[in-house]
């Protein structure tokens, strides 16, 4: 049975439409991920799927720092130092997971969700509201 780290809920909606989509691809690229580590699949499966995590995220991270330079984010800094944070801990996945083994990269996959989460809770919401106010929806 497959064992999922997180389900989208409206909890963690940020009321933005694009930014919520993203979201809900990244959490279940995130569940796939945890997924086929748990189920200890070869790299030939997991290596494709923290690359496009990697890109994904990237990407995802970049249109958000359009966004809030754009709209002169007065927490932008704060956010964009959040976003390296993730960046850095899915680099140690990618480094870590063919020496140090599953159990490790399971470990990893869950402070990865875990921080996701709690950026979507606090940082992402902020921003949320501040992209609501600039009248984007």
């Amino acid at each position: 049975m497959e064992k999922k780290l997180v389900t989208w809920s409206p909890k963690l909606g940020t009321g933005i439409l694009w930014q919520d989509i993203q979201h809900k691809t990244l959490i279940d690229q995130i569940n796939v991920l945890y997924e086929a580590i748990r189920a200890r699949k070869g790299s030939a499966q997991i290596d494709p799927l923290i690359a496009f995590l990697d890109e994904y995220v990237a990407n995802h991270f970049l249109i958000e720092e359009k966004y809030m330079d754009h709209y002169r984010d007065p927490e932008m800094a704060q956010h964009i130092t959040e976003h390296a944070s993730f960046a850095h801990n899915l680099k140690e996945l990618k480094k870590s997971r063919p020496s140090q083994g599953e159990l490790v990269a399971e470990s990893l996959c869950y402070d990865l969700y875990e921080w996701f989460r709690n950026h979507i809770l606090s940082i992402d919401k902020r921003l949320g509201e501040f992209l609501k106010a600039q009248g984007e929806k």
